[in-house]
């Protein structure tokens, strides 16, 4: 079933592949808020069905003055069979984020503003998802919802979290000793050390 939505997925459209995207990245904050990823093999798919509905409850509640999601709009409307589409995909994603992510017990905190002085320049940003290791240090995780990943693309990603590694130690104070780039769509994490 996830590889026949999956070949649907990659049908969609640039702007239906965002609001998936959204809405499966909002999701696995959920999981990961709730520890849902500490012990391995333990996310049920009535987990992933719950924090996907949770999702749709952030955004169907969120207004246009909070949120500058594209599915504001959609949940707060009649159009029904868009909402469904894009709960089905999100519930897709997620799975495969989790069959990803949930083989080994992970000690996950989201969503952490950091800021900080990189590569020459002051950002401030939030990081989507931080492993904290066994051994105190830290790796930067980020999650893709892209159908498809160019060498283009994955070198941006690890730029990015680069700055992210180096906003990370500077505020939060792990060392940063690796990256993943999760793509749900693609069943693969790459991985670089820092």
């Amino acid at each position: 079933h996830l590889n026949q939505v999956g070949m649907e997925f990659e049908g969609c459209d640039d702007t239906k592949s965002v609001a998936v995207g959204q809405l499966a990245h909002k999701a696995q904050e959920f999981l990961v808020e709730t520890g849902k990823f500490a012990v391995a093999n333990s996310i049920t798919a009535r987990d992933i069905e719950v924090a996907v509905a949770q999702a749709v409850v952030f955004f169907r509640q969120a207004n246009s003055t909070e949120s500058d999601s594209i599915l504001t709009p959609v949940f707060n409307s009649d159009n029904k069979a868009l909402a469904e589409l894009y709960i089905k995909y999100a519930v897709v994603a997620v799975a495969r984020f989790t069959q990803l992510l949930n083989t080994v017990d992970r000690n996950l905190i989201t969503e952490k503003m950091v800021e900080g002085y990189s590569q020459g320049e002051n950002f401030r940003g939030t990081a989507d998802l931080i492993q904290i290791n066994e051994d105190g240090t830290a790796t930067i995780l980020d999650q893709k919802h892209y159908r498809q990943v160019s060498t283009r693309n994955l070198n941006s990603f690890f730029l990015q979290m680069e700055i992210y590694g180096d906003l990370v130690e500077q505020t939060l104070g792990y060392k940063v000793t690796g990256y993943e780039v999760v793509l749900p769509w693609q069943n693969q994490t790459i991985r670089r050390k820092r």
